[in-house]
């Protein structure tokens, strides 16, 4: 268990430590990795795209839109995770992820979709 978690925190003082755009690219890759192993969620969007698009969508376009919301989250502004040299609080960075996701989903609704329980009532 505490070698894992060794693991863990060096991969995360790697992601950290790397350019934006590496990580960017491995997210990428570990979304479409995960899109074809998360057979549960990948169910519920597939579910939930065609619920919203019917019959103007393809099942094959459907699944299309599906693997490639599992590899992307569209990225705006970078958060920053420093502040006058010194590491931001969990919170805060989180705070702005939520917010940027927020900004995401209003601005374009029809491009969301829920597959976590987070917003399922």
């Amino acid at each position: 268990m505490i070698n894992r978690l060794l693991y863990l925190l060096a991969l995360v003082k790697f992601l950290q430590a790397s350019p934006l755009r590496w990580v960017a690219r491995l997210g990428r890759l570990g979304g479409g990795l995960a899109f074809w192993l998360d057979a549960r969620h990948r169910r519920v969007a597939i579910a939930n795209l065609t619920m919203a698009f019917g019959a103007e969508k393809s099942a094959a376009a459907i699944r299309a839109l599906a693997r490639e919301n599992f590899r992307r989250i569209e990225s705006g502004e970078e958060i920053p995770t420093r502040e006058n040299g010194q590491p931001r609080s969990v919170a805060a960075i989180t705070l702005d992820i939520n917010r940027a996701f927020e900004v995401a989903v209003r601005r374009d609704p029809a491009n969301w979709f829920w597959v976590h329980n987070r917003w399922q009532c």
